[in-house]
């Protein structure tokens, strides 16, 4: 069976930023799980547009223009799961 992928995502992109070091303890948490493949991933590192669609997203997403959003949606897949609950993420192992 093919190992579990998750990317923990640090949302915020400003200056002083305190997610930071949360998404890093969880990406450190969940690297330590056996059969589980993770990516931290920086949304500094992806100067995406703001979301100015008139449709609902999941319509846009299937025409996007921008070769960047496009990327983006590659790299995380047609879903993506949120936590900020620790406790449920510690579980998962």
């Amino acid at each position: 069976m093919d190992d579990l992928k998750l990317g923990v995502i640090l949302a915020s992109t400003r200056e002083g930023r305190r997610g930071e070091g949360f998404a890093r303890w969880v990406h450190g948490l969940l690297s330590q799980c056996q059969g589980v493949q993770t990516e931290l991933i920086d949304l500094r590192d992806w100067r995406l547009p703001s979301y100015d669609h008139p449709v609902m997203q999941n319509v846009a997403e299937r025409s996007y223009a921008d070769p960047l959003a496009r990327g983006w949606l590659e790299k995380i897949g047609p879903r993506a799961i949120t936590s900020g609950r620790p406790t449920a993420m510690a579980t998962w192992c």
